[in-house]
């Protein structure tokens, strides 16, 4: 999968998602070979009180195996810029993220950092 070269910006909730397949309650596959690169995204999460709180970062991954963040700039977010790994397994280990530029993050929430991974 891959998402590239968007601009997003003025978001109610999250600015990109990724995450696994579900069959009811239950996960059955995992993202494999994510690719997240040369995005804008400006303004994101703008709404609080949230009921998760991830929802407010400008990109979030979860439940993957390789994944590269990269090149992207994110601005004004209400929590993490990128956050990544947990509520599901991950392999953090194949997880690349780099040359990224954040800036003016955790503008409603004050827990968290510009590159949150669990």
């Amino acid at each position: 999968m891959t998402i590239e070269d968007s601009f997003i910006s003025n978001t109610g909730n999250i600015g990109i998602a990724v995450g696994p397949s579900f069959v009811g309650a239950e996960m059955v596959a995992p993202v494999e070979n994510i690719t997240i690169t040369r995005n804008v995204l400006n303004k994101i999460g703008r709404i609080a009180n949230q009921s998760a709180i991830d929802l407010m970062s400008g990109i979030r991954v979860a439940a993957y195996f390789r994944a590269s963040i990269t090149d992207n700039t994110i601005s004004n977010t209400a929590y993490t810029g990128i956050s990544a790994g947990e509520p599901f397994k991950s392999d953090t280990s194949s997880l690349n993220i780099s040359r990224n530029i954040i800036s003016f993050f955790l503008g409603l929430l004050n827990d968290g950092g510009g590159i949150y991974v669990n």
